[in-house]
């Protein structure tokens, strides 16, 4: 027995089952559910979630398996939650980037252009072009953004970038 019964729980309790590498949830004598012991899947994760909202004791849950009270917060509001606020906290700090790869194609593209002609702000000018070039750009680019360090030629050139300033 992992987590035993207590006095917000009384028929609440945990199992560990070593041969098969997996949890067992206990309500009562009644096997309530069957939890893989592999800490990166969802079922894992939504296992502390339920025993979270169902009342068990946050201290003991951290103290048998080693997880953080806002990590317990957050798996339990994720089980409350709208299916896609659930995945997205259940994913995670590697959950959706703000930046994606196109964008992130055409900030290679132009950064050492913007560089070029003046180290100082360049960050700042990346970030005021507009969303709509910045978009047709990078799709219209693809993966064939210019390597750092290879002179870019073009519309976009230092040359034509300091006439423009």
């Amino acid at each position: 027995m992992i987590l035993g019964a207590d006095k917000r729980n009384p028929l609440l309790s945990v199992y560990h089952d070593e041969d098969q590498a997996q949890f067992l949830i206990y309500y009562g004598f009644e096997i309530i559910e069957l939890v893989p012991d592999v800490p990166q899947s969802p079922a894992y994760k939504l296992m502390f979630g339920r025993l979270y909202n169902f009342g068990v004791k946050c201290r003991s849950l951290c103290e048998t398996f080693s997880v953080d009270p806002k990590t317990l917060r957050r798996f339990g509001r994720a089980l409350k939650s709208a299916p896609d606020e659930m995945v997205r906290l259940l994913e995670g700090r590697g959950a959706a980037r703000k930046i994606t790869l196109e964008m992130q194609a055409f900030a290679r593209m132009r950064w050492p252009d913007l560089v070029a002609y003046r180290s100082y702000g360049a960050a700042g000018r990346l970030r005021q072009e507009p969303p709509d070039r910045l978009r047709s750009e990078a799709l219209s680019l693809g993966s064939s953004a210019p390597a750092s360090g290879t002179p870019a030629t073009g519309p976009n050139s230092t040359k034509s970038l300091r006439a423009r300033e």
